[in-house]
């Protein structure tokens, strides 16, 4: 998968302090994010409530980056779980999880990643490992899945293990083994589902498939509800109430498709035999009655002593409390169109709390996507919903009256949520005593939503704070403000060390005419880190970036070069698309490549005729740049395929194997046309067997990939005649 617009979006690197990609990971749900433990530990950040930088797989190296903070470690497994606030993530969430231990051996699988490639003069974003699921081997009294695979490569570990067709998750990639005697050649390691799940609960909706895909297939819909309740009842979940309403909702029914998304009112689904066989309930966090004390649930209430009653047809039904990694409560239950849970409680207090729905649709596999269902509400002490003045007025009562610290900062971070000016000193206070870093970081974050000469100061103190990450919080704060005054100090960190990234995006953000300057000082810093991290905050000024961008183009380092190619693609403007044209003709091969890439995702047909000839002057990503374009130019790309130099046929492959993928998502009223282009494209991919060397790798590749999407196309479309 060399292309962004085939990869699937819900693929990601983690990035390391000093900017370079040393791993893969996957969403398995908006904001939810997996990879592998060692790839955090290779990173400094194997450590919960560690900050992790992330970029798209779906967008070249240097774009899209955003952090994300570690929720949950399993060392054993090489599992972790972080989550990010950014809206969406990563894009996209794979459509679900199967359980290895029982999906049959010798199943299509594939490794999706980001591969490390020793071959001078390229660079791949992105690897596609065909293989086959080869079962389960218990090393060191832990079970591990194995897949056959010689295709995976180093910068995959934390990659998703993909079942075809449907991209269901079975695992995740710890490691290649290859012995020096050639036993177990090319076997890959994956920690499995089934050990991945317990890390997701009370986190993300999780959607698990049993591995021998029955036709009952049971679902974990969840969490549908998270909450706080206030009192000893906490809260009442009604399974036809608006929180379980989705956003994509479909009339009612039960379609057969995958990929559904439907209305979860399980009264819709008309007279399908809908059975829930179980409701997951687990308590996250539990603060005294005193107020918003946190504390850790199991250092305050025993799980097991909890009572808890599924009220519907045909009767109630007594909780089963079993243990697990993560405590959390099951009830059994029989056929319900409609049900509700009320959780009791022993201790009055303070809940905080998800809910989980697992049924089955008797005939039907029911894959869902997600709108976000996880909603945030308060309940007084008769469970009912308080609205948010209700819970404004208690939190400052705490924080003026309470005498606990504790109490008043965690009051004081909710307030801020609220954009409340009384939380200020409590929160500049914390800021400057709190011994907890990560907290620390939390309150930084949380004082980006006041605009305050006071609030400026105390964020430009914290850029000297001993914890990196109170000092990257605090750079991004003051860039989210963007009070000139701080521009002064964010330049003196532009000069090197773990911040550089921060204040560079503070600066840009920022945007005036001496953050402007400042950024233009740094570019002819010796350090090309430096460098790099500011000419990726160019992308903040516009067109005002242009004059910098010229700068950082001829940078004697390709890095930094590279990335300027990035940012004049996302400009878009006339002036970029200008100067990516003029690079196009660039002495680098990387530079040439990232130039053509670019002009082929802005799409804009004026550059078709440079592209043309970036196409016979070794330049093969021009050709996946001239399908890019709207409309594609395929006359261009079938005339190149005249050439006899290998480099321009790969070219042409390339754009011909996108041009293939395309026909995949054009509306039927658009098939005529697009027969007469498949039989073209096809006629020539064939033809570039006889007319190239065929050992070539990739050719070989491209080519078997674009005469498989048109095949399929074909079949596809001839079936619905």
């Amino acid at each position: 998968m060399t292309s962004s617009s085939r990869l699937p979006a819900f693929l990601g690197r983690i990035i390391s302090s000093d900017g370079k990609p040393i791993g893969t990971c996957f969403q398995v749900a908006p904001g939810t994010i997996v990879t592998a433990w060692h790839v955090l530990e290779q990173a400094d950040a194997a450590q919960e409530h560690a900050m992790v930088r992330i970029e798209p797989l779906t967008r070249p190296v240097g774009e899209g980056a955003f952090d994300a903070r570690v929720a949950r470690l399993d060392a054993a497994h090489d599992l972790a779980v972080l989550r990010t606030s950014v809206e969406g993530g990563l894009g996209a969430s794979v459509p679900g999880l199967v359980e290895a231990e029982g999906l049959a051996r010798g199943t299509s699988v594939v490794v999706s990643g980001m591969p490390y490639v020793e071959d001078p003069g390229n660079i791949y974003r992105d690897w596609d490992a065909p293989g086959l699921w080869a079962g389960g081997a218990t090393r060191n009294d832990l079970r591990w899945g194995q897949l056959s695979n010689n295709g995976v490569v180093p910068g995959m570990s934390g990659a998703p293990v993909l079942v075809e067709p449907d991209n269901f998750v079975v695992g995740v990639v710890s490691g290649r083994y290859n012995s020096a005697d050639g036993w177990v050649r090319d076997r890959v390691w994956a920690a499995r589902v089934e050990d991945l799940v317990p890390l997701l609960v009370g986190l993300a909706p999780v959607k698990l498939l049993g591995g021998a895909r029955s036709n009952a297939e049971p679902l974990v819909i969840g969490p549908l509800n998270t909450g706080y309740a206030y009192g000893t009842t906490a809260l009442t979940i009604d399974a036809s109430a608006p929180v379980l309403m989705y956003a994509a909702a479909m009339p009612a029914g039960v379609r057969k498709e995958h990929a559904a998304s439907v209305d979860f009112d399980l009264t819709n689904l008309g007279k399908v035999d809908v059975r829930v066989d179980r409701v997951d309930i687990r308590v996250l966090e539990f603060y005294p009655v005193d107020f918003l004390d946190v504390t850790p649930l199991t250092a305050a209430v025993d799980i097991r002593r909890y009572s808890c009653v599924l009220d519907g047809r045909p009767g109630n039904y007594e909780c089963r409390s079993e243990s697990a990694t993560y405590d959390y409560i099951k009830l059994a239950s029989g056929e319900l169109e409609r049900f509700s849970v009320t959780l009791q409680v022993p201790t009055p207090g303070v809940y905080r709390f998800t809910a989980c729905v697992r049924y089955s649709v008797a005939g039907h596999l029911k894959t869902v996507e997600y709108a976000d269902a996880v909603t945030l509400g308060f309940f007084d002490d008769r469970g009912n919903r308080s609205i948010s003045s209700d819970i404004q007025g208690r939190l400052l009562t705490i924080l003026e009256h309470e005498q606990s610290p504790s109490q008043r900062s965690v009051a004081a971070l909710h307030l801020a949520k609220f954009g409340r000016p009384e939380a200020i000193p409590e929160l500049l206070h914390l800021l400057e005593h709190e011994h907890r870093d990560y907290l620390r970081s939390d309150v930084a974050e949380a004082l980006a939503i006041y605009r305050s000469g006071e609030v400026t100061e105390a964020l430009v103190a914290a850029l000297g704070n001993k914890s990196r990450m109170v000092r990257r919080s605090a750079a991004k704060s003051l860039g989210t403000i963007g009070d000139p005054s701080s521009i002064p100090y964010l330049e003196r960190y532009l000069g090197g060390g773990d911040v550089v990234t921060e204040a560079a995006e503070a600066l840009g953000l920022i945007g005036d005419e001496s953050a402007v300057a400042a950024l233009g000082r740094a570019l002819e810093d010796e350090n090309e880190g430096v460098r790099q991290a500011v000419t990726s905050a160019l992308s903040h000024l516009g067109d005002r970036a242009i004059p910098l961008l010229d700068t950082a183009v001829n940078d004697p380092n390709q890095n930094v070069r590279w990335r300027a190619i990035l940012v004049l693609g996302e400009l878009k403007s006339s002036a970029a698309m200008a100067r990516l044209v003029g690079a196009l003709t660039d002495d680098d091969s990387h530079i040439r490549s990232g130039a053509a890439s670019r002009l082929g995702w802005i799409k804009d047909t004026s550059a078709m005729s440079a592209l043309r000839v970036a196409l016979r002057n070794d330049t093969p990503s021009a050709g996946a740049a001239l399908a890019h374009l709207d409309p594609p130019d395929i006359d261009g790309l079938l005339a190149a395929a005249n050439e006899s130099d290998t480099r321009t046929l790969l070219g042409v492959a390339w754009g011909l194997s996108e041009l293939a993928e395309k026909l995949e998502r054009l509306p039927r009223a658009y098939e005529k046309r697009a027969k007469l282009i498949a039989t073209r494209a096809l006629e020539m991919l064939n033809a570039l067997e006889a007319m190239a060397d065929i050992d070539h790798e990739e050719l070989s590749r491209f080519r078997s990939r674009g005469i498989r999407s048109i095949r399929k196309w074909q079949q596809r479309t001839d079936g619905r005649q």
